[in-house]
């Protein structure tokens, strides 16, 4: 069954899951992103991070920069169903979409949605942003 786009604007909620393509970030190659706002349906900007199973270069760059290790965030398959693989998210570049833009992907069928993850998940996403030195406060405030 096909949602209106209307309706996902009323679905949003922290932890809802996507899987679609962001050229700024991730180019050509879909990843999987996670909502981390408290209130997404209230807000014109969500706060996302995505996935990548490319977990040791992802290391390897917060480690050479100085940042935080507390900033990537590894999770396996088990701990979030919505995974294929074990996967990282550096929380140091979360996402800034407007609510307009995911609903204008969902509406080119370029976005699909892929289930939840847990609060659980979302709280260490957000721990992990909220502790990143190269997130900007306004972000910040968004989550928090």
């Amino acid at each position: 069954m096909e949602l209106p786009p209307q309706v996902l604007r009323k679905i949003l909620k922290p932890g809802s899951v996507f899987y679609f393509a962001h050229q700024e970030s991730t180019g050509e190659d879909p990843h999987y992103f996670v909502i981390l706002n408290k209130d997404p349906q209230t807000n014109e900007l969500l706060v996302l991070v995505n996935a990548t199973t490319k977990i040791e270069k992802r290391r390897f760059f917060i480690s050479h920069r100085g940042l935080p290790a507390g900033t990537l965030v590894v999770l396996k398959p088990e701990e979030a169903p919505f995974l294929k693989k074990e996967s990282a998210f550096d929380c140091n570049y979360p996402r800034l979409i407007p609510v307009e833009d995911l609903i204008g992907k969902f509406k080119m069928k370029e976005l699909k949605m892929r289930g939840e993850a847990g609060i659980s998940i979302v709280e260490r996403l957000r721990k992990a942003v909220l502790a990143s030195p190269l997130v900007d406060e306004k972000t910040k405030d968004i989550i928090h």
